[in-house]
């Protein structure tokens, strides 16, 4: 787990200092920066489900680690040599796909090595360790903004990457055997036996307070509704985060701005540290997260001065929070469900989202504004919300009776 930490801080780092570098050096505009994003995050997409299902296939993991850490960083350590918005896209892509490759084995291991009841908290200590790292990124790229040039922060997040490398390759050991997510798929095939002597013992009162819809769903459950939430989620997400960076800039300085993501990433990792017993209930976390990231969006119309720092670095810090109570749940309801090597296909939708959000996000708010752009985020987010709210309808009424 400690092997993600150096890579956090690079991740950290990077993100932003790439869309930095796109601003400033190659003097790229919103539209721009939202592309970069969107490409980097449509790659990820046909990735998440190629190195998802390599993993399941070879059934190990280290491997697809180390290769990624290290490929990662080689692109980290050439995107300072570009002279041209499409040379850094290029690289931009290549690191997309070269980091893909860690997403479904870290998934994978960390179900592996939890029992199917500590998954959630499991997976939250996960995310916390690397949002830990993240957030320390953050915080190097405010303090070292003014005094390292960008060049120099590249090389550090690659010599980062190299690190992550190094440790996985020493520490990180494959299971022996793969089991954990294959007793999940018993566990729930007894559960259905339980449920189906349950609803014959009262069938009477069964029949007066459950749908088929309910029925379905406990048999059968699937992830039709989920899925485009994820997707909503992961859409409203980018299309609020690609162009923001722009946004602060007009009324920040760089090292402000590197303030208030770390403000986000804050909250995120002080999240993953407190939601592992909140996220145990999926209906409850995917609603409120929705509801909550939907309501808080317009307070970042308010920019600008102290106060509106401030009111800034607040909002980012909750919605950091919010972030991690969404992916826990989230995450864990799909390993739940998913089929044995469709793992990279979560991924792979909310890459797509992802990528959808940040061309609406550049383009909308070159076009129109940004508060045309925070209007339209909100709006995604209450369909996320709407699509959740399916999923789960009829579900508790139905579970109670069983």
């Amino acid at each position: 787990m400690f092997s993600l930490v150096p890579q956090g801080v690079a991740v950290g780092l990077s993100n932003l200092l790439i869309v930095l570098f796109l601003a400033t050096s190659l003097k790229g505009d919103v539209l721009q920066v939202g592309l970069l994003a969107g490409v980097m995050s449509l790659v990820l997409m046909p990735s998440m489900m190629f190195w998802g299902w390599a993993t399941d296939r070879v059934g190990r993991f280290r491997p697809f680690l180390v290769f990624s850490f290290v490929a990662t960083g080689v692109v980290l350590l050439l995107i300072p040599t570009v002279h041209s918005v499409a040379e850094l896209f290029v690289l931009a892509v290549l690191k997309s796909v070269a980091y893909a490759a860690s997403m479904p084995s870290r998934q994978i291991l960390m179900a592996e090595s939890e029992s199917h009841a500590s998954w959630r908290s499991g997976f939250a200590r996960l995310q916390f360790v690397e949002g830990a790292g993240e957030t320390i990124g953050l915080g190097i790229g405010f303090a070292s903004s003014s005094a390292l040039g960008l060049g120099t922060q590249f090389v550090l997040c690659g010599a980062l990457f190299f690190t992550s490398a190094l440790i996985t390759a020493v520490w990180v050991r494959d299971p022996v055997l793969i089991i954990e997510r294959r007793l999940v798929g018993i566990e729930r095939f007894a559960n259905t036996l339980v449920s189906a002597s349950a609803m014959v013992a009262n069938a009477d009162v069964y029949a007066r307070y459950a749908t088929p819809g309910s029925i379905r769903t406990i048999f059968k459950p699937t992830l039709g509704y989920f899925m485009v939430g994820v997707f909503c989620f992961s859409l409203g997400a980018s299309a609020l985060f690609s162009p923001l960076p722009v946004y602060f800039l007009r009324s920040y300085s760089a090292s402000s701005v590197f303030l208030l993501f770390f403000a986000n990433d804050l909250g995120n990792t002080l999240g993953y540290a407190l939601v592992g017993g909140i996220a145990e209930r999926s209906r409850r976390s995917l609603l409120m997260s929705s509801a909550l990231r939907m309501l808080m969006i317009p307070a970042l119309l308010v920019a600008g001065g102290q106060v509106g720092f401030m009111a800034d670095f607040a909002v980012l810090a909750v919605m950091g929070g919010v972030w991690a109570l969404y992916d826990v749940a989230s995450t864990c309801m799909f390993l739940e469900l998913a089929r044995s090597g469709r793992v990279g296909l979560y991924g792979a939708l909310a890459g797509l989202g992802a990528a959808a959000g940040s061309l609406l996000g550049g383009a909308v708010s070159m076009s129109y504004g940004f508060w045309v752009t925070f209007a339209i985020c909100s709006l995604v987010y209450a369909v996320a919300l709407a699509m959740f709210a399916l999923q789960f309808r009829g579900t508790g009424r139905a579970r109670k009776l069983v």
